[in-house]
Formats: C-alpha cells, structure tokens, sequence
C-alpha cells in the first residue's frame, strides 16, 4: 500500500492485544471498516470508539474530539514513533456474552479470566490525562458530562444536569432532608437549578444601583451521590490538594464503568483512564 504507514495497537482483552498497520492516507472510518470486517463486527458497533494517539509525549485523545470519522489521519500530524491506541475490550465482551460457546467469530480471542468490569483495576502500563473545563462554577456538571460523552465539552449541559439532580432531591424528601442538605428541600432544588446568587451594590454620594447574578452552586457530594446512581457508574474523585486522596462515589454498587474526576478544592475536571497493555 502506497505511502507512510501506521501502526496500530488494538486491546482486545485483558491480556490480549494486536498490532496492524495501516495507510496514513486512511480515514477514521476506514479504519473501523477494517477493524469491523477483522473481528466480526459492525461499522455501527465501532462508530463511537476512542482512538488516542500514544508518543513521547503521552496520550492525546484522537476521536472522537473535535471531529469525523471521515477525517483523513494523515490530516493530524502524526509521526514515525507515535500510534494509534484503541481499546475494544467492552465491546468485545459484550458481544461474547451474547454468543454461543461454539461460536468461532472470535475464536482467536482467549476468554476472560477475571471480571469484565475492566475499569476496576488500574494496569501498570496506564494513565489518567487531566482534561479541561471552564472555571464557570458549573465545572463538575461539566467534567461529568464530558466522561459520560468520551471527551466531548458541552457547557449547556449543566443545565440539564442540574435540573436532574433537584428532581431526585424534590422526589425524596425524605433521604434529603433539612439536616442533609443544610437548607430546606424546597430552597436546596432552586439553589441547584440557578445557582446563582444576587449581590446587590449601593453608592450613597451618587444615586446608582448596580445588580449582578453570580452562579456559587457548583455542586458536590450530595450531586456526585445522585449522578452515581442516575447513570450507573461509579466516580472517583482525585483530591490533588490532599496527597491524591481519593473519595469513591458508587464503590459499593459494583457499577461496569468508572470515571474520574481531578479537584483542587476549588474545580473539578475530567480525568480519562488510558490502559495499555504491551
């Protein structure tokens, strides 16, 4: 095949993994149709794979971030000591479940020996990249929804995201009573649906009113509690201002996916997990 070539790390299990080479003048999506014809798989099921690229440098999401799957790879700049990493190991899993045992689509892919909830255990060759949201006060609602999307931003989303979390709270009043929310049920959802507050300024010399609104509800453990349990994951949180403490939200629940957020005390920002297995 005409022109550089790719290399490319496929992780199809726990202690399973494959390497290809592909075309630099490929597309994103022609790379899933390889990868779809190879194992037995459907263009569909492989749309919304993340595929990072792993240099000196570290790893980088590659897509989906900013892109399309009809993106050329060449377009991204990557060179003769970078590949391309993709972890198939959920979605092969999830596709043995449903198979018979003799069926041999995938018959040179060994079994599991442990659990299939992967993302339990940190692997020695992984890393956790410490994405980005904006300082806005809505920066937890923001990193949820950015590890729920696989690295896609939204910021209109803390809407939505708030207006979930008051809804349980209104619908159990019960559980989250005065005493647990430090305010009454009813004021603690209108607090979390606007977040803001209203600083008023007075000049006595001249006649001048000034208003802002300012959003101070940015959220915590009661929110952390509730998305745990609406999306079924289980969310750690890295304190990097307490020697990398870390409060697990979920742990008990034995949830299939876990994902990370970064807190100074102040923000909170999304961390991905990067596994790799040489």
């Amino acid at each position: 095949m005409a022109g550089p070539l790719l290399q490319v790390l496929i992780r199809l299990k726990h202690n399973k993994s494959h390497r290809i080479q592909i075309a630099a003048r490929y597309r994103i999506i022609d790379l899933i149709e390889q990868l779809a014809r190879d194992l037995h798989l459907t263009v569909d099921q492989l749309l919304h794979i993340a595929i990072y690229r792993h240099g000196p440098n570290g790893c980088s999401l590659l897509y989906p971030f900013n892109n399309t799957h009809y993106d050329v790879l060449d377009k991204y700049g990557l060179t003769s000591n970078e590949e391309l990493h993709i972890d198939l190991t959920d979605l092969i899993l999830d596709e043995e479940e449903e198979e018979d045992d003799d069926n041999n689509n995938l018959s040179s892919i060994k079994p599991p020996e442990e659990s299939s909830t992967t993302n339990k255990n940190l692997s020695k060759f992984g890393q956790l990249i410490r994405y980005s949201v904006p300082s806005d006060n809505n920066c937890l609602f923001s990193s949820i929804y950015f590890v729920l999307h696989s690295g896609k931003l939204d910021v209109s989303s803390s809407k939505y995201l708030r207006n979930l979390v008051a809804t349980k709270i209104e619908s159990d009043q019960i559980t989250y009573s005065e005493a647990i929310l430090g305010r009454t049920n009813s004021d603690y959802c209108k607090w979390i649906r606007c977040g803001k507050r209203n600083i008023y300024f007075f000049f006595i010399c001249k006649t001048f009113f000034f208003f802002v609104s300012i959003d101070d509800s940015w959220g915590g453990g009661i929110e952390l509690a509730i998305l745990t349990q609406e999306y079924q994951i289980e969310i750690c949180v890295i304190n990097t201002e307490s020697g990398g403490r870390i409060d697990y939200f979920g742990e008990d629940k034995h949830f299939p996916y876990r994902v990370f957020l970064l807190y100074n005390n102040l923000h909170y920002d999304p961390g991905k997990q990067i596994l790799f297995l040489f």
